[in-house]
């Protein structure tokens, strides 16, 4: 989804390399590997798609600074009323 329903362009936030929480989106919603994500990306580029999101350490602080923000957190840092869920992804 490129766009909200109210307008504005989707702005998607990646959690940072290496971090618990980017393995575990990675693995559980993308089904890759780092390596695979990379070249994912890596290919997207070349053929003129879009480009990775950025990352940030705190994706939930990222989320509040940019406009139209998108990203994930694990359900331990979900603080009610604050954020809206659009997905829960169960743990395996």
């Amino acid at each position: 989804k490129a766009s909200w329903r109210a307008g504005g362009s989707v702005t998607p936030v990646n959690a940072a390399e290496g971090s618990a929480l980017r393995e575990k989106f990675r693995s559980a919603v993308l089904g890759m590997t780092a390596t695979e994500e990379k070249e994912f990306w890596k290919n997207t580029k070349i053929q003129g798609g879009s480009t990775e999101p950025s990352s940030f350490n705190d994706t939930m602080k990222a989320v509040f600074k940019l406009r139209n923000g998108v990203s994930y957190i694990f359900r331990s840092q979900l603080k009610e009323g604050l954020v809206k869920v659009v997905l829960v992804i169960p743990a395996p």
